[in-house]
């Protein structure tokens, strides 16, 4: 299973380096009054992040509420 892990996390630190070097281009961004220039591999991967952030405190906060209403 180590070695599936392995080849996985491989495969995927090369479809990032491809993906970031086809996608280096900078993009200006306006967030409020914020004014940033980024690449964009660095802006979907800020914006992935910051996605599965949001998901994984959602789904804390789902799972320990219904953990409260079971006990």
């Amino acid at each position: 299973m180590a070695i599936v892990k392995a080849i996985a996390a491989i495969a995927l630190l090369f479809l990032f380096t491809v993906f970031a070097f086809q996608n280096t281009q900078s993009v200006a961004v306006k967030f409020l009054f914020w004014d940033l220039t980024v690449a964009s591999a660095l802006l979907m991967l800020i914006c992935l992040a910051v996605g599965c952030i949001i998901g994984l405190l959602l789904a804390w906060g789902i799972s320990s509420r219904s953990k409260k209403r079971m006990a």
